[in-house]
């Protein structure tokens, strides 16, 4: 993990829905359906639980253009 003046870059962590969600200042629903229609890559699923590779999302938003912001 890549780190800078002690805390982990953001590349290197995993995010919850809801902190995706106010990253992009949108609405968790939002991110829920991106993941629940597969959308979007970097989504990790262990069991219930969700993780978003931050890197991944913000490359596929950039490809979707500005559409893609809800």
């Amino acid at each position: 993990m890549s780190e800078t003046n002690g805390k982990q870059s953001n590349d290197a962590k995993m995010w919850t829905i809801q902190q995706m969600a106010d990253f992009l200042q949108v609405h968790a629903w939002t991110v829920r359906q991106w993941v629940a229609n597969k959308d979007c890559p970097g989504i990790i699923r262990a069991g219930r639980v969700i993780r978003i590779q931050p890197a991944a999302m913000l490359e596929w938003l950039q490809a979707q253009g500005s559409s893609a912001k809800g």
